[in-house]
Parts: C-alpha cells; sequence; structure tokens
C-alpha cells in the first residue's frame, strides 16, 4: 500500500514502512511533455530534456534535476524540481526517518478526466489545478485565475464541469453553471 505525506507536516504520527510517496508544493516542481525518442537510456532523455527547457528556466539548467517517467510516443514527461529544493526536501524526509520516497506535485494528487477541471483550494489558500493526465499547477489564487485565463485563450481545452471543493473561492463568471461542488 502506497501512503501519501504532504511534506510541510512530515511531523504526522504513526508514519509506517512502507512505500511512501510524498507531496510536495506544486509551484516548485514543473511536468512538462518533452520530445525524447524511443529506446535512449535515461541519461540521454535527461540530457534531452535539460536542452529542451534551459532556455526557460529563470537560472542555469545544473541547478536543476530532470525526471524522465517512463512512457511511449513522440513525448515523454519530464519533471523539474531545483536542486535546492530537492536537497531541503531529502533533509525533511530523513530527518522524519524516511528514505526512498517518491514525491510528487500537489496538482497530481487531483482527479482528472476530459472535459474536467479539477480546481481545489489548499489548507494555505493556494489554487491546485490539474487540467491534463500529466498537466496542472499550484499557485496563490490571483495568479491561478490569471493563469486559467490564459490556458483558456491559448488552448483547445474543453470544460464540462469544473470540479471544486469550495466554490467561493471561484468567481462564477468564469464557468457558471459547469461549477460542481465535491468533498
Amino acid at each position: 500500500m502506497t501512503r501519501i505525506l504532504d511534506i510541510r507536516r512530515l511531523d504526522q504520527k504513526g508514519i509506517q514502512r512502507g512505500r511512501v510517496t510524498v507531496s510536495v508544493p506544486g509551484e516548485r516542481v514543473s511536468v512538462m511533455p518533452v520530445p525524447v525518442p524511443e529506446g535512449v537510456s535515461n541519461k540521454v532523455a535527461q540530457s534531452i530534456a535539460m536542452g529542451a527547457v534551459k532556455d526557460w528556466l529563470p537560472s542555469a539548467a545544473e541547478d536543476y534535476s530532470f525526471s524522465v517517467l517512463p512512457g511511449k510516443g513522440p513525448d515523454r514527461t519530464v519533471l523539474i524540481a531545483g536542486r535546492d529544493d530537492l536537497a531541503e526536501w531529502t533533509k525533511s524526509l530523513q530527518a522524519a526517518g524516511l528514505s526512498g520516497v517518491s514525491v510528487l506535485p500537489d496538482y497530481l494528487w487531483l482527479p482528472w478526466k476530459e472535459g474536467v477541471l479539477p480546481l481545489f483550494t489548499l489548507a494555505d489558500q493556494r489554487i491546485a489545478v490539474r487540467y491534463g493526465a500529466t498537466l496542472g499547477f499550484t499557485a496563490e489564487a490571483d495568479l491561478a485565475f490569471d493563469m486559467l485565463d490564459q490556458l483558456a485563450a491559448t488552448s483547445p481545452l474543453e470544460i464540462d464541469e469544473v470540479w471544486v471543493n469550495d466554490s467561493r473561492a471561484v468567481a462564477a463568471e468564469h464557468w457558471g453553471n459547469k461549477l460542481i461542488e465535491v468533498g
């Protein structure tokens, strides 16, 4: 059984041995598709990913870790996180007695299906959004809604329903009758 822990709450009691996946702040991990030829080694795939995104990174590509997820097809999913963030998370995990864990951005814990936009307000009032199998983001509310407006203006994304956990956080003019409040 996989346990899910929030990196910001590692003081949780009752952490048991076994497979653990840790939720990390989504604004500190980028997930994107990158064209990587099939059959190349993971090291080569990481180099290709680094070359593909280095121009938009805020600092040198060497400051980041690139994890290429297994997959087939022309694009592979790449997770990009700052090495300083990874070091901080590793230190927190080790202090909690955990090692060999997986990390995943918080927005990828949201459910996803075609035509549905899950938009959840997190405990610290950030907004997490998932708009594809491996696509999403987490941001402060104002920035999140600006990003959603940009996404709506530039993407062929078809939204039939918007799932929210707190409808007060969502401007009704964005989706009107498409809002569905869940859990």
